[in-house]
């Protein structure tokens, strides 16, 4: 199925649509691992963490940003549907799905692997609750960026600012 996928690239000329096609796989495929396989079991809007106490968040855990100060939920969260497509929230799981060798990796799907740099990995990887539109802008922009990679990392490069 990869190898496939990794070939049906071939058919897109313009790089954006190329980026999107392999975005939608990248996100249609981690939907369907966690939807076939319920790690989460939601249940009356808590995850399984929620309800043995493994999480500080009351509900829909995952979808809050990291400030513990002001925690709100995901400004994408509409419905309990995540409008964003994220990769990098998609690729994330809590420590308790971890501790149970539940989790995600980039570097793991051969079509992001084969035709896309280490810097648009990272973008893939790191940057969380920003919408599709966004990190499909910065991965064209990536694609054309010639600093060094340490440097690129160092100076956290790869993030999006909104």
């Amino acid at each position: 199925m990869s190898v496939i996928n990794t070939l049906k690239t071939l058919k897109y000329d313009e790089l954006r649509q190329r980026y999107e096609f392999i975005y939608d796989v990248i996100c249609n495929s981690l939907d369907k691992e966690f939807e076939n396989n319920n790690y989460c079991d939601f249940q009356n809007d808590k995850c399984i963490a929620n309800r043995l106490g493994r999480s500080r968040k009351k509900t829909m855990g995952c979808c809050y940003p990291y400030d513990d100060v002001n925690p709100k939920v995901c400004k994408y969260l509409e419905n309990k549907k995540c409008t964003a497509q994220c990769i990098s929230c998609k690729l994330s799981t809590c420590g308790y799905l971890k501790e149970r060798n539940i989790k995600f990796n980039i570097n793991k799907f051969l079509l992001a692997k084969s035709l896309f740099s280490r810097k648009q990995l990272d973008v893939l990887r790191f940057n969380f609750f920003k919408p599709k539109e966004l990190i499909l802008d910065k991965l064209i922009k990536v694609n054309n960026n010639f600093v060094p990679y340490p440097i690129y990392y160092l100076f956290m490069m790869y993030s999006i600012q909104e």
